[in-house]
């Protein structure tokens, strides 16, 4: 019998009968779980398909156990998913001749915040949440004092261009992502946060490392910064698709070498898709390389080159604010995107984010070490799925999309269903 915590560690209760090992699995019970399950798979042949499986399931609220009994593996697994205290599990055996084996595996009911960054606005995000709340619409008010724009009237009555204009989205999307976490955070049993990019600021935020007021002062100052870091519009950013990591990287070295200008990979999003930032000429270069691979290069609609040394004034600029402002120790730690990695106090995460705006974003990274850290379940928190749908990529090869919970607030609606 095998017990594994939160931070995925596994510590060995012994091996015995069914009800002694639901006994026992029951002291085993870690705070943040929902329940155990006991299961048990006996193969008479190595290697045989049709493994039959026996497990129950422990609640620790009443430390009751009940029974279940199924010869199929896929069923077993669907009624611990539609299981009203469970999330996911996963089942396993022993690949043995005639060897029972029994295996209890915690439930961690625990999330991982994920925060969207550009790309993620639509027409009308956060209003009903507005309309239903006085705290979210005064967040609003708020940003629109700091950053000087008519943040609701762009993005609850504006188009597609005045929405994707950074001077305002940087902020507007702060507040939408803000303000779902805030309709959420008292039912949400958190483990870590990570924002993308321009949702960095949201996750330092829902993390109480900076305040939400400092983070609407950061990302309405990035946001004017970053749209007048290239005035010439020498700068341009694609996405690469279809290609492996490998091979994207060989067309980003190919293309320095051949046109001498700058240009390298920014944002790590899943081994299937990196996006490129540098000169547009670069650009330009690398997505006709990528296409005789016979991948795709869809050159994105941005005002630079994001994520690169062409930010290097804007990031400098940046620089005193961030500085100023005051960093406090986390509530949960937050993965950051400059190098992937949790952070557990104020002062690296001020040290990530003086460097983020010129860094990659590693965000492959960023989930491979939060599924190493334990992370099994993932709360994605903005107007729309975008992040969520990474997450099974990124651990290709290393867990299937079974093992993994992935949840969407992205409104009112569902801000009011989340079960926490």
């Amino acid at each position: 019998i095998s017990r594994y915590s939160a931070n995925g560690s596994m510590a060995d209760c012994g091996t015995s009968a069914p009800e002694a090992a639901a006994r026992r699995a029951n002291s085993f019970l870690s705070t943040d779980c929902r329940c155990m399950i006991l299961s048990c798979a006996c193969s008479p042949v190595a290697g045989l398909s049709g493994v039959s499986a026996g497990f129950t399931v422990i609640s620790p609220q009443t430390g009751t156990c009940k029974p279940r009994a199924d010869n199929v593996k896929k069923r077993a697994c669907a009624f611990a998913r539609t299981h009203p205290n469970i999330y996911k599990a996963g089942f396993g055996h022993a690949n043995a001749h005639y060897v029972r084996h029994w295996r209890i595996i915690s439930v961690m009911t625990q999330a991982v915040l994920l925060f969207p960054g550009q790309g993620s606005q639509e027409s009308g995000m956060g209003r009903d949440l507005a309309e239903a709340s006085s705290d979210a619409m005064n967040l609003w008010k708020q940003a629109e004092r700091i950053s000087a724009l008519p943040l609701r009237e762009i993005y609850w009555e504006g188009d597609d261009a005045a929405m994707s204009d950074t001077r305002a989205l940087q902020p507007a999307l702060t507040v939408v992502n803000l303000n779902l976490w805030s309709a959420v955070a008292a039912r949400a049993a958190v483990c870590g946060a990570a924002g993308h990019s321009l949702g960095e600021f949201s996750a330092m935020a829902a993390a109480s490392v900076i305040s939400a007021e400092c983070a609407l002062e950061l990302t309405a100052l990035r946001g004017r910064l970053m749209a007048e870091a290239d005035p010439e519009g020498k700068g341009g950013m694609a996405a690469l698709l279809k290609l492996d990591q490998p091979t994207i990287e060989e067309i980003v070295a190919e293309t320095i070498a051949q046109c001498g200008e700058l240009l390298l990979v920014a944002n790590y999003n899943t081994p299937g898709q990196l996006v490129i930032s540098g000169t547009k000429a670069a650009v330009a270069l690398a997505c006709q390389k990528a296409k005789e691979r016979k991948g795709r290069g869809l050159e994105l609609k941005v005002s630079g080159a994001f994520h690169s040394p062409m930010m290097a004034e804007a990031n400098k600029e940046l620089a005193p604010l961030l500085r100023k402002a005051v960093w406090s120790k986390p509530k949960f730690p937050v993965y950051c995107n400059a190098h992937g990695k949790a952070v557990t106090d104020g002062e690296s995460a001020r040290e990530s984010l003086l460097v983020q705006m010129t860094s990659s974003v590693q965000w492959i990274e960023t989930v491979r070490n939060q599924y190493a850290d334990g992370a099994r379940r993932w709360l994605e928190l903005g107007p729309k799925a975008v992040l969520g749908k990474m997450v099974a990529p990124c651990l290709a090869g290393t867990a299937t999309a079974d093992d993994l919970a992935i949840e969407l607030v992205n409104n009112a609606e569902t801000a009011a269903a989340f079960a926490g």
